[in-house]
């Protein structure tokens, strides 16, 4: 994009994820897992008119300058049972003071551990009071609904899960540069002390010449 620096920010830059809870957040996103954050309306139009022009793929873009801290401390409601192993918010961390912007996302949304189809009945339940989600995928919200993704199937990455494969490529990229700087200076060093001995040969040739002609002339 052309809308540089600060004012478009992609979530992986965002949000940092516990690992092995990628894939649980990005089911929790759901569409915003693809998404950026802008700063403002003016931004997030820009950003519509170039994606509309460039014909991306499926984009959330969550407006900052409209979301206002609401003040309050967030706090879960009391959901408990055995299988519930932590709210959604402990296994995510949100940058740059952007929380506002994820509340809504995040608000009563926890993780249950050690799900089978055998459970399902019991859990259900719980979905009426709050938002399900396991690390395998499957998102149990209310009304009964249910989002099932089978990760053993899929050989694809979400934004997420392919942030510590992108992270380790920039670390290799970047100690590639260095190995680059490191090999073009010794190329130079080289160069410059072929240069000087093939002065000096020169030098060395002419002095021989001269000194030949001169005994030449004797």
């Amino acid at each position: 994009t052309r809308l540089q620096g600060r004012l478009v920010r992609s979530l992986r830059e965002v949000l940092q994820i516990k690992a092995g809870y990628e894939a649980a957040v990005e089911a929790v996103l759901g569409a915003f897992a693809q998404g950026v954050v802008a700063e403002d309306v003016d931004t997030a139009k820009g950003l519509l008119q170039e994606m509309a022009a460039t014909h991306v793929g499926p984009c959330g873009i969550l407006i900052r300058s409209l979301v206002k801290p609401n003040g309050r401390q967030a706090r879960e409601p009391a959901v408990s049972h055995p299988k519930i192993r932590c709210a959604v918010r402990e296994v995510v961390q949100v940058q740059g003071g952007l929380e506002p912007l994820f509340e809504s996302l995040f608000e009563n949304v926890f993780v249950v551990e050690d799900f089978s189809p055998e459970n399902l009945a019991e859990l259900l339940p719980l979905s009426q009071e709050a938002k399900l989600v396991t690390k395998e995928v499957i998102l149990l919200g209310p009304e009964a609904r249910i989002f099932f993704r089978n990760g053993r199937l899929s050989s694809d990455q979400g934004p997420f899960q392919r942030q510590a494969e992108i992270h380790h490529l920039r670390n290799l990229c970047q100690a590639l540069e260095f190995e680059l700087g490191n090999l073009k200076h010794k190329e130079n060093k080289l160069e410059e002390e072929f240069l000087h001995h093939e002065k000096e040969q020169k030098t060395t040739e002419e002095k021989k010449q001269g000194a030949l002609v001169r005994k030449e002339t004797v």
